[in-house]
C-alpha cells in the first residue's frame, strides 16, 4: 500500500490521515486483533505522525525506545495490549511544545506590534492494561503539555517521581493497579488543573494531612487503609 492509498481514508468524523504534504499524521487501528510486535520504523515518521492509536489489541513485547523520535506526537495509546519491559526514557522526548499554526498582526494606534501566538496541543499518554514493569521514568516531565497520564493494571513500582506535579496542564492521572509504592506527595494539591487522581491498588503508605486536599478534585480514590486521609470521604477510599 503506497502513502497514496493511505492517504484517501478518513477517519470517522472526516478527519483526514495525512498532512497537505502526503505524510502520514494519524495511525488508528484500535480493537483490529492486531498481533504481533510494534514497528520501530514508525519512527522513520517523526516529522508528521501526530496520532497513534493501537489499542484494545493483542501485540506483544516491548515499547521501541525509537519511538522517542515522534516528537510530533500528541495522542499515543497503547493501552489493553499484552506490552511488557519498562516505559522507554526516550518517551519523554514526545513534548509537544510550541505548534506555530497562526501569526496574527495587532495593530494599536501609537504603533504595531506584531504578536506571535503559540498554540500548543493536548497530549495524552495512555498505556494502561499491559504487562509494563519497573519505575515511571522521570522523563515524563519533560511532557510539558500532557493532560492525560493513564497507566494502570500493569506492574510498575517504586515511587512516583517528582516531575508529574510539575506538569501543570494534567487533568487526569490514572495509576492504580500497579505496585507503586512511597507516599502520596502533597504538591498534587497544588497541580490547578487536577481532576481526576485514581491511586488505589497500590503500595503507597502514609498520610495525606492537607485537609484541602480532595477540595479541587471530581475523582480521587486511594486505599484507606493504608494511607490515613483527612478529607477522604466513603467515595474516595477503595474497596478493600
Amino acid at each position: 500500500m503506497t502513502y497514496t492509498d493511505f492517504c484517501d481514508w478518513e477517519l470517522s468524523g472526516g478527519e483526514s490521515l495525512c498532512n497537505s504534504n502526503g505524510q502520514p499524521v494519524s495511525i488508528v487501528l484500535e480493537n483490529a486483533d492486531l498481533t504481533g510486535t510494534l514497528a520501530p520504523e514508525l519512527s522513520l515518521l517523526a516529522n508528521s505522525l501526530e496520532k497513534l492509536y493501537l489499542s484494545n489489541n493483542m501485540l506483544e513485547g516491548s515499547i521501541p525506545t525509537e519511538y522517542g523520535l515522534l516528537t510530533e506526537m500528541g495522542r499515543f495509546r497503547l493501552h489493553g495490549n499484552r506490552l511488557d519491559g519498562t516505559i522507554p526514557t526516550e518517551l519523554g522526548n514526545m513534548r509537544k511544545l510550541c505548534t506555530y499554526r497562526d501569526t496574527r498582526i495587532a495593530s494599536f494606534v501609537t504603533s504595531y506590534l506584531l504578536l506571535t501566538l503559540c498554540f500548543t496541543r493536548t497530549v495524552s499518554l495512555r498505556l494502561g492494561r499491559n504487562k509494563l514493569e519497573g519505575t515511571i521514568p522521570t522523563e515524563v516531565g519533560r511532557m510539558k503539555d500532557l493532560e492525560t497520564l493513564h497507566l494502570p493494571g500493569n506492574e510498575l513500582k517504586g515511587k512516583l517521581p517528582n516531575s508529574i506535579t510539575d506538569l501543570d496542564h494534567l487533568t487526569t492521572i490514572v495509576l492504580k493497579e500497579n505496585l507503586l509504592t512511597g507516599t502520596i506527595s502533597k504538591d498534587f494539591a497544588k497541580m490547578k488543573d487536577l481532576e481526576n487522581l485514581e491511586l488505589q491498588y497500590n503500595e503507597f503508605r502514609g498520610d495525606i494531612k492537607e485537609k484541602d486536599f480532595c477540595k479541587d478534585l471530581d475523582i480521587f480514590i486511594v486505599d484507606c487503609q493504608e494511607v490515613k486521609c483527612k478529607c477522604c470521604k466513603r467515595e474516595n477510599c477503595a474497596e478493600p
